[in-house]
């Protein structure tokens, strides 16, 4: 009984460790998303408030190359 006692809490123990670091994961993640999708929302907006087709093309290439980025995160784009 002790035997099993012990390796429930030696398992116990291992999901835990696997949990911080899938938690670990998670917000490396989403702080690594956060970034380009601010770009992306900013752009965005700033292109309904603008007429200026050069700034629309701009703002439009920004777009692209954040969401590049957020698809192919080894992509480096000039």
């Amino acid at each position: 009984m002790q035997d099993a006692l012990a390796e429930l809490a030696a398992s116990n123990g291992r999901l835990v460790h696997l949990n911080n670091e899938k938690n670990e994961f998670l917000g490396i993640a989403a702080h690594d998303l956060k970034n380009p999708l601010t770009v992306i929302v900013g752009s965005a907006e700033l292109m309904k408030m603008t007429k200026e087709p050069g700034k629309v093309e701009k703002l439009t290439n920004t777009i692209m190359m954040a969401a590049t980025r957020m698809r192919d995160p080894g992509h480096r784009s000039a």
